[in-house]
């Protein structure tokens, strides 16, 4: 049988197609992997506790990750990541949820953490993570002055948590004990609680037959201003 030209050349582009398809036939290299991170920032404030991370592979090859978080305050972690580790194939993505945990054990304030994620033979991405955890603020009132009159025998204190978290507060009396109340003079209040301290004067213990005032103190773990305390100086009146 006589082969023209363009049989030889059908003949071996055959040849050519089927060493390609044999078993072991080398095939075109997958670009490699590229790690990819988003968001680069996390700013969860005081309410956020849990927020989804991505890890995207750019490239072609499987990307294996690990991730290694730093976010410790009061000897607290109060951040964590799952998974820890993971793999994503070429053009995928994974999640990663990450969860702020301890929220409740640490005071007020704004506290930073990073998020490492790492692969070999690439550079790492850092996620950095922003939490607020809510501060209690004491609020009185009055918050001034308590004036009895001449007469009056009663009188309120309220005393409130305006902020967020636990209010821890004492009241002080004025010495004498001409001043007494049957509420409690060490107290908790949660974040909108209030509690209504009823006040009695005993006047014939009052130093002074004239106008008299003296001072009741509430101090507190609250914040004013830009202070670690809250402590409120109210005249009393009588």
């Amino acid at each position: 049988m006589t082969y023209g030209a363009k049989d030889g050349l059908i003949l071996l582009l055959a040849g050519v197609l089927a060493a390609a398809c044999a078993p072991g036939a080398s095939v075109e290299e997958k670009a490699p992997a590229l790690l990819e991170v988003e968001p680069l920032v996390l700013d969860l404030g005081p309410e956020v506790d849990t927020e989804t991370l991505l890890v995207k592979n750019k490239g072609g090859r499987t990307l294996t990750f690990s991730v290694q978080v730093s976010a410790q305050s009061e000897s607290i972690t109060w951040l964590a990541v799952e998974p820890e580790t993971g793999s994503v194939e070429g053009g995928g993505a994974a999640s990663l949820l990450v969860n702020v945990i301890n929220r409740d054990k640490l005071p007020g304030g704004t506290y930073q953490g990073k998020i490492t994620i790492g692969a070999e033979g690439m550079e790492s991405e850092t996620v950095n993570v922003t939490m607020e955890v809510g501060q209690p603020i004491l609020s009185a009132e009055p918050s001034d002055v308590i004036d009895f009159g001449k007469d009056g025998e009663h009188r309120n204190l309220v005393v409130k948590n305006a902020g967020a978290g636990t209010l821890t507060y004492a009241i002080e009396l004025p010495v004498g004990g001409w001043l007494t109340t049957q509420a409690n003079l060490q107290n908790e209040a949660e974040a909108g609680e209030m509690h209504t301290v009823k006040l009695t004067v005993h006047r014939g213990l009052v130093p002074w037959y004239e106008d008299h005032s003296d001072q009741l103190l509430v101090t507190s773990n609250g914040l004013e201003g830009s202070g670690h305390t809250s402590n409120l100086n109210i005249e009393v009146v009588v």
